[in-house]
């Protein structure tokens, strides 16, 4: 199985130490928006991913509305095998 990665500083959530794969790929890229779905619901997904030995992408900018996409970002969405869309209750 392959090591997860954090590419978050938040110390609310437990990371295990990042060790890079050769491919630089992630397993798993969270996409959501909101610190109403980061802080809760993402958050948790991530941990649990990241205990379960899964190499999860999340994000620890918030993306506005208008603005460019960095190209780490596109890089680790190309790099990603599955992508878990996160969407709040109110916006379906």
């Amino acid at each position: 199985m392959k090591s997860v990665a954090s590419t978050s500083s938040d110390s609310s959530s437990s990371s295990v130490a990042p060790s890079p794969l050769p491919s630089g790929e992630y397993e798993v890229f969270l996409s959501f928006r909101g610190p109403d779905v980061r802080n809760t619901f993402a958050d948790h997904l991530y941990t649990f991913l990241s205990r379960s030995k899964i190499r999860t992408f999340r994000d620890n900018e918030e993306l506005h509305k208008g603005e460019e996409i960095s190209p780490g970002l596109l890089r680790a969405i190309g790099e990603s095998k599955i992508y878990i869309p996160i969407f709040p209750g109110r916006e379906l």
